[in-house]
């Protein structure tokens, strides 16, 4: 018997220790850098200041609509920005918005970041969609409207490394998750209410734009959030949201924080593992459009 193992067989020996898992194939994210051109300060939460300066530049360029307050069913702007609108539903979005820089001021030059997930769009539009994003910063961000240019802005794979060891989850912006009509708190919200508010704003986007997600259902995944074992390190966050269309501020609460798994098997890996690469571009919980929601995912 031959002892020494060339490395190829070593490694397909080696016991594996994690898994690579994506978001699905017809979701893309892109990751935007860009610079004010005076100093400017990033709202601590500036999701809502992002999407209401890209919406502009949207609605200007792909409404054709003769009322702005109904839509019709063939707008694109409403397919891209507000999603169609079914028995006073929110409608869902072509796109999220998910902040990566914020809560600081900052100077000429100096570069800030956003993600865009863009959800079953062709590259065609995907490409003037981003194209409308140079002009929305251009033309200025917060009440200031301070122009920025954008520096760069590049295609990121949406993927998480479930280590078997465990994992930690982080909410990066704030969370509204919702259990029988009422907001959880820091100290109620759990890792089971995370995935199943993930897998349902999963089913919704698959439904509404005819993708097939591979998704365990509600009982499998609470049953797998019972048998991992769970630190929570969780804070109430609060801010106001400037909404420039109703010229008013809106006062708004969440959850912000991380959560770290014990051993994962793999068996258990390979049913969230989906669950939450989509999580990562598609956010989870309420407001996803104003960029809370988000999620981030690394191994331990």
């Amino acid at each position: 018997m031959n002892q020494h193992l060339d490395v190829a067989e070593q490694w397909s020996q080696a016991p594996q220790t994690s898994t690579d898992f994506y978001a699905h194939s017809n979701i893309s994210v892109y990751e935007i850098s860009a610079t004010p051109q005076r100093a400017m300060h990033l709202p601590v939460h500036p999701g809502s200041m992002l999407r209401g300066a890209f919406g502009h530049a949207l609605l200007d360029r792909y409404c054709l609509c003769s009322d702005t307050a109904e839509h019709d069913p063939s707008c694109i702007y409403q397919h891209l920005f507000e999603g169609q609108r079914a028995d006073s539903q929110d409608g869902i979005p072509a796109l999220v918005i998910s902040p990566v820089d914020a809560g600081r001021t900052l100077q000429h030059g100096e570069l800030f970041r956003f993600r865009l997930t863009l959800i079953g769009l062709s590259d065609i539009l995907a490409q003037a969609v981003l194209s409308a994003l140079n002009t929305a910063l251009a033309r200025g961000l917060g009440d200031k409207q301070v122009p920025c240019h954008v520096h760069s802005i590049r295609s990121v794979l949406s993927q998480v490394n479930l280590a078997y060891r465990g994992v930690r989850v982080s909410l990066t912006t704030p969370w509204l998750v919702k259990h029988r009509g009422k907001q959880l708190n820091a100290d109620q919200l759990r890792l089971h209410d995370v995935i199943i508010a993930l897998a349902q704003r999963q089913r919704k986007v698959a439904r509404h734009f005819g993708l097939s997600f591979d998704l365990p259902d509600n009982h499998t995944l609470l049953a797998l959030a019972d048998r991992l074992p769970c630190t929570v390190s969780l804070r109430e966050v609060s801010w106001l949201r400037q909404s420039s269309r109703q010229g008013r501020k809106h006062p708004l609460r969440g959850v912000m924080g991380f959560m770290e798994t014990g051993r994962i098997g793999q068996e258990d890996a390979d049913i969230l593992g989906s669950v939450l690469a989509n999580g990562v571009a598609l956010h989870g919980g309420g407001k996803t459009s104003f960029g809370l929601g988000g999620l981030a995912v690394s191994s331990l």
